[in-house]
């Protein structure tokens, strides 16, 4: 029986490395490496063949059914593909921040993503590489911000649920009407069970990890998967 293999779609960022000719298993920026792809002969002769560890914000993460394997619209450029065996792989929720291990294969000019095979989950990332309160974080540049784990003490104004899917909820800000936003995933029992005790009016740390809105527009998005009340 052909095993069914599951694709991951991350969007990369963040980890370093130089390279050593006898250095097999290395670590690097994702928006390094596809500055470098951009002269196709040097990276293949360089990384592929290679294991390679690189971190990033998840896009999606869907199981094939039917084709032996899956391979989604290409946003960041980086696909991982791994076993359906690995559940691991298959449990990492879109918009959470990974480091993932995986063999770099030969890019041809044809495809406008590189791909990675023979995947395997290193660690979800959840310690906030910036860490704020809510009437601040405004003031933030979004180039420190975007595609980081960040953590944010404030208070809650109200939780929305619009839709099954997620719960937005929403801090206090001095100049904003509207607050600061924060999308969870409704889907997720961890996230269920937190927000199952949480009131407007509450003190609270959120970590999240914020998103670009899109190409071309100026803020982000917060998609939170922790939330703790203060004392």
């Amino acid at each position: 029986m052909k095993k069914i293999t599951i694709i991951l779609l991350v969007l990369l960022l963040s980890g370093c490395t130089t390279k050593d000719e006898n250095v097999t298993d290395m670590e690097i920026d994702v928006f390094d490496l596809i500055t470098e792809y951009e002269n196709l002969e040097d990276a293949n002769s360089k990384y592929a063949g290679t294991d390679l560890t690189v971190s990033g914000v998840v896009i999606s993460n869907v199981g094939g059914q039917v084709l032996e394997n899956s391979y989604l619209s290409i946003i960041g450029r980086v696909i991982c593909e791994y076993s359906s065996d690995d559940t691991e792989m298959r449990d990492i929720d879109k918009n959470r921040l990974v480091i993932i291990k995986g063999t770099v294969q030969t890019k041809t000019e044809e495809v406008n993503y590189i791909e990675l095979t023979d995947c395997e989950l290193v660690e979800i990332v959840t310690t906030p590489q910036v860490t704020t309160n809510a009437s601040d974080l405004t003031d933030v540049e979004l180039s420190d911000v975007l595609f980081q784990v960040i953590e944010i003490t404030g208070t809650i104004q109200s939780i929305d649920q619009i839709i099954l899917a997620k719960t937005t909820v929403v801090l206090e800000h001095v100049d904003f009407n509207t607050g600061i936003r924060i999308e969870f995933n409704n889907f997720i029992q961890s996230i269920i069970d937190q927000l199952s005790g949480i009131e407007a009016t509450d003190n609270v740390i959120i970590r999240c990890v914020a998103m670009p809105y899109s190409s071309g527009d100026i803020g982000m998005l917060l998609f939170g998967f922790e939330i703790e009340i203060l004392d």
